[in-house]
């Protein structure tokens, strides 16, 4: 049941993240819109076994290709990327406070934004698809980074306590 649930609010987050970005919410908070998967693998990922933290990235990235333009292979690995280099980062170090958190989070923010960006500009231009070249820029990058920093800092210890999530939450290794 809760990873029922998992596939549901990781589709809410994801709904509420390209609401964000999609300007509607206002123009002014669309380079500001962190991204809410990485929140929410980093708050899960330590209660998490293996097997289960493979699932969950496979739940989480999928919810977030349903939403997104970016390719979902793309997404896929972006998200395995942030949950081998969050186990392996905590063998030597304490990454489950909030400070550290935040941190890695901005990291993988930026790495993630300029990743997504530029597969996404390699897929529309295999498929043929003639778009205006898309920019990387540095601010925008940044402004996303320090938007999830926050989001993880603050949201992250929010979101394993969500209805349903509990059951994922008792399973710490």
């Amino acid at each position: 049941m809760s990873w029922s649930l998992l596939v549901v609010w990781s589709a809410w987050l994801f709904a509420l993240q390209g609401l964000l970005a999609s300007g509607q919410a206002g123009q002014e908070l669309t380079a500001w819109t962190p991204d809410l998967g990485i929140c929410l693998l980093l708050a899960l990922d330590p209660r998490l076994e293996r097997s289960d933290a493979l699932l969950a990235v496979c739940i989480v990235a999928g919810a977030r290709a349903a939403f997104s333009s970016d390719p979902a292979v793309a997404v896929l690995v972006g998200y395995a990327a942030l949950v081998v280099s969050t186990r392996r980062l905590r063998r030597g170090f304490e990454i489950d406070h909030a400070l550290p958190r935040a941190l890695f989070a901005a990291v993988f923010g930026a790495l993630l934004t300029t990743y997504w960006s530029l597969a996404r500009s390699v897929a529309l231009a295999a498929s043929g698809i003639t778009v205006a070249q898309e920019t990387v820029s540095s601010g925008r990058v940044g402004r996303a980074a320090v938007a999830t920093a926050l989001c993880a800092a603050v949201l992250g210890p929010l979101l394993v306590r969500l209805p349903g999530m509990s059951p994922l939450r008792r399973r710490s290794s």
